[in-house]
């Protein structure tokens, strides 16, 4: 729209920071998608750029390294670019993960049938994982995030080498995404043992040949914080008095709580939050 474009330019102008997108073209595909574009439009919520994206295939890496754990790569490893991720950021990719939520699928295969597919559905399912689909030589399975999947995933092929069984191992947004991307990726590597996943748009392998052992490590309960402040909120007491201050925020908190979040500061009568 004509407008928004005017509206970008007004406040990157005012901010010095770039403006990636006023609401969003983002299509919903289920009712609670839909609920998040309609909210995204209506409010016109705006998507800035703080700090420039510089990416590369290094940055990938080291971005990798930073999710997961240095504990949780293998030394001895190679790294491949499947698809290179383009040096921009991406609107779609954004409100995707917002709307879409952090749970990522895992497919899981084993290159010929063995008993070590029921330690690989313990391991899952005690990582708060739900196992989806399982035959075989394939599992299925939804985990908390992309990045439990990867980390995951890179134990089962660790477990797969000790055990003399080529696991290759996949990372998506659908369970079909995942199975997708371990095609491509036994495609382009070859039948070789590791992890595919993507990372802003690009995707990637991270193959593991050789028999290797992780120290132990834990993934923190929560990854990400989130800070909210009403802005001008004590305009916004003359005008609906502070009792709305006190309903809103504690709409905003329960709708927290309920989404299993942890609310690490919020004081009763306050204009903020962290969670």
């Amino acid at each position: 729209m004509a407008e928004h474009s005017i509206i970008r330019k007004l406040v990157s102008l005012v901010t010095k920071h770039e403006i990636i997108s006023i609401g969003t073209k983002y299509f919903p595909t289920t009712p609670l998608e839909t609920e998040y574009v309609d909210m995204f439009n209506y409010t016109q919520t705006m998507l800035m750029e703080i700090d420039k994206a510089h990416i590369t295939t290094e940055s990938i890496f080291t971005n990798l390294v930073r999710d997961v754990g240095r504990e949780n790569i293998p030394e001895n490893h190679s790294f491949y670019e499947l698809l290179p991720a383009q040096d921009k950021v991406e609107e779609y990719a954004l409100v995707s993960n917002i709307i879409m939520g952090s749970d990522r699928y895992m497919y899981v295969e084993l290159s010929e049938p063995s008993y070590i597919i029921n330690l690989f559905t313990d391991i899952i399912l005690r990582e708060n994982g739900e196992i989806i689909e399982r035959s075989e030589t394939e599992i299925v399975s939804r985990l908390m995030s992309k990045n439990d999947a990867i980390r995951v995933a890179i134990r089962l092929v660790g477990i797969g080498l000790d055990n003399g069984i080529r696991v290759r191992a996949a990372a998506g947004m659908t369970g079909a995404a995942a199975i997708e991307r371990s095609i491509k990726f036994n495609k382009e590597v070859g039948d070789s043992p590791g992890v595919a996943f993507t990372k802003l748009g690009g995707e990637y392998a991270l193959v593991l040949d050789t028999p290797f052992k992780l120290a132990e490590s834990e993934p923190p309960e929560f990854q990400q914080y989130l800070f909210i402040d009403i802005v001008d909120s004590t305009n916004f007491i003359s005008k609906y008095g502070r009792n709305k201050l006190v309903e809103l925020m504690t709409s905003v908190k329960e709708f927290m709580e309920d989404c299993e979040g942890q609310i690490e500061g919020y004081r009763e009568g306050g204009d903020d939050l962290i969670a």
